[in-house]
């Protein structure tokens, strides 16, 4: 005698792992990008908050870690993802990695006005952008930033097309729409982390042309970084995470 479907439990273990992980990712990012970042001025804010939501992030891992140890969690058996729908499934991957394609667009957009536009004009207050531009010229500064900028954005900008193109293919690799969001956010965090490569020239040569740090002076770049941290780390629980609810096991006859 049957009394309907088993009762759905959740599987914690997966929401503990990428707990445990994004708390790393943070702080390594954190301690990776500490030259980076003018601590006194306007990133202090927002290194804050990124070192605040790690004891929370370990705080929630062991709390589910414990939870995913339990035995009445642990005895289910996970439902595996239903089969896509065709053509249907295909437009909807399609639309989502459009989504995080415009949106990594964006990130290149303003990473390249915080580089050219934001931070010098924070970094050397009082000038205008064209006597910024003239006074390092005159000494001989800042001649390459504009390549190594267009380097970067010409990179992740083809890197962004592959992606949408990829997503879009009839191809049974390319999977459900869980993976779709875990590559954009991956190909977002990415982006943005490695914008300091495209922007380490132009610093070093306000430093060198006005005698200032070669830190980022506007907000704009550590909020850029904590973008691509948070990107990563939403990543990481949508590959972690449960993907279907877990129904109990049933006993045995």
């Amino acid at each position: 005698m049957t009394s309907g479907p088993p009762p759905l439990r959740a599987p914690w273990s997966g929401v503990s792992v990428a707990c445990f992980a994004a708390a790393v990712v943070l702080l390594v990012s954190r301690l990776f990008l500490a030259g980076q970042w003018d601590g006194f001025a306007a990133s202090a804010e927002v290194s804050l908050l990124m070192l605040a939501a790690v004891p929370v992030l370990l705080a929630v891992g062991v709390s589910t870690g414990r939870a995913a140890r339990s035995a009445d969690v642990q005895a289910g058996i996970t439902r595996p993802d239903p089969p896509a729908a065709g053509r249907s499934a295909r437009r909807s991957r399609t639309m989502l990695a459009a989504a995080l394609g415009v949106a990594n667009l964006a990130v290149i957009a303003a990473g390249a006005m915080h580089i050219l536009v934001w931070n010098p004009l924070a970094r050397v207050p009082g000038l205008s952008l064209n006597e910024i531009y003239g006074q390092m010229r005159a000494v001989g500064e800042g001649t390459a930033a504009g390549g190594f900028v267009a380097s970067w954005a010409g990179f992740w900008s083809f890197a962004t097309v592959l992606y949408v193109i990829a997503c879009a293919l009839p191809l049974r690799q390319v999977g459900t729409r869980r993976r779709v969001a875990v590559a954009g956010l991956l190909l977002i965090g990415a982006t943005c982390i490695l914008a300091w490569t495209a922007g380490f020239n132009m610093g070093m040569s306000l430093a060198d042309a006005f005698g200032t740090g070669g830190a980022d002076a506007a907000i704009s770049g550590p909020l850029l970084s904590l973008a691509g941290q948070l990107a990563v780390a939403g990543a990481l629980f949508l590959a972690c995470a449960p993907r279907r609810a877990v129904a109990e096991a049933p006993a045995p006859a």
